[in-house]
């Protein structure tokens, strides 16, 4: 939610700042205020940044694994992905992306399927309309306990990775390997 405030301001910053003249018309009071705003919604931006790199749930993670305090940990969560160059994971992970459609398509299943029901059970009206809305809600917010937990277990993974990647290195084998293993004993 705030990435995606933060975008739309940015958006609108920049094109304000496209949009800005030199002429006489920029040191009217429309000018100055157009100048001033455009600033106000730069730092903003800036500030919203700032607040992205503490408030995120890498830093809910570290605390989770390591068991140290929050601030601390929002620290380190950004210093640790810095540092194994790994910015665009903290800053475009796509678990979200998936999370969000996941859910969305689970709550038209619902939909449907008390749609479906209703008919064959010959619920009409008002009461249709009030089953088909406590279906998609039952259905968002089911898949929403249920999708949040996968999306934790990706983050500490992605927080397990960066801190120590060899802990994922798996070692290969041969089938003629493992069947030779197997039937040594």
């Amino acid at each position: 939610c705030v990435r995606t405030i933060r975008s739309i301001l940015h958006f609108i910053a920049t094109r304000m700042n496209k949009q800005q003249t030199n002429g006489p018309e920029s040191r009217t009071f429309l000018g100055y205020l157009n100048y001033l705003s455009r600033n106000l919604l730069f730092a903003f931006t800036e500030m919203l940044d700032r607040m992205i790199l503490y408030f995120n749930r890498y830093a809910f993670c570290f605390v989770a694994l390591y068991g140290v305090s929050y601030l601390d940990a929002a620290k380190a969560a950004v210093q640790l992905f810095k540092s194994r160059g790994l910015t665009t994971l903290f800053n475009d992970d796509i678990i979200d992306l998936i999370v969000l459609v996941s859910e969305v398509i689970i709550s038209l299943v619902c939909l449907v399927t008390a749609y479906v029901y209703a008919r064959f059970s010959g619920i009409t009206g008002a009461y249709l309309y009030l089953f088909e809305v406590c279906a998609v809600i039952t259905g968002y917010v089911m898949s929403l306990v249920i999708l949040s937990t996968i999306q934790s277990a990706v983050t500490t993974v992605y927080v397990s990775f960066a801190r120590n990647s060899r802990d994922f290195e798996v070692i290969s084998c041969s089938f003629f390997d493992l069947k030779s293993y197997l039937f040594s004993f």
